[in-house]
């Protein structure tokens, strides 16, 4: 007889769950992929729902570059990973902001590298949310590494829930968990028009309690049920 197949092992993420905020340093977040080519008249729809969506949060994120539509409708805090490198604080939470775009943070700007050894041995924050715009795919396989270890010996040290989000395709959001880190591919805006509103233009919320993160993945329009 031949062997049965391994059944494949299904992730079930308990931070992937609602979650009320339970005091004044609580916040949400709306999380995104990048935005671009909002050309029709549907494109501005979503672009005005994206933007009440936001404005109804404390923070929102953007892994790569948004469209300036969607800029200038919103007006909460937002953090667009595209193009150098920085730190935001909120509450008790920092937002590292770096640049991957060239297939690497040392082959994008290698001053990176100095600012952030030296910004996370600094780091006083309960949670961390790392922000890249391009997928965590260096091109030097080392630099991905030492990238990594850096956030993993900073949860060791700390006992910081860390984050790192990336851009991702236009298809679906996606978290894995690596060593205690959660690892977020962000999913774009479709740039075709064959859009299907009910399934693919989603968003993700993440709330944040004293340190502890969850998260959901929802849909921008939901379907009404038919009342009889």
């Amino acid at each position: 007889d031949k062997p049965l197949p391994k059944p494949e092992t299904i992730f079930i993420d308990k931070r992937n769950a609602h979650a009320e905020l339970k005091n004044e340093n609580s916040f949400r977040f709306l999380a995104h992929g990048s935005i671009t080519g909002i050309d029709t008249l549907l494109d501005n729809l979503v672009v005005n729902k994206l933007a009440k969506l936001s404005n109804e949060m404390d923070i929102n994120i953007f892994t790569d570059n948004i469209d300036k539509k969607l800029r200038e409708k919103i007006t909460k805090n937002y953090i667009v990973g595209y193009e150098g490198y920085s730190i935001t604080r909120f509450k008790n939470s920092s937002f590292i902001k770096l640049d991957n775009s060239k297939g690497g943070i040392r082959q994008t700007d290698y001053n990176q590298w100095i600012w952030l050894l030296d910004t996370v041995k600094n780091i006083d924050s309960d949670s961390l949310f790392v922000i890249l715009p391009k997928p965590l795919n260096f091109t030097d396989k080392l630099e991905e590494k030492l990238f990594l270890d850096t956030f993993k010996k900073l949860k060791e040290e700390k006992n910081i829930d860390i984050w790192i989000f990336t851009n991702g395709n236009s298809k679906d959001f996606k978290v894995e968990a690596q060593d205690g880190i959660r690892i977020v591919k962000l999913k774009s805006y479709p740039t075709h028009n064959n859009i299907d509103i009910w399934n693919d233009i989603r968003y993700m919320v993440f709330t944040v309690n004293d340190g502890y993160v969850t998260y959901e993945i929802k849909n921008v329009y939901e379907k009404t049920r038919d009342r009889k």
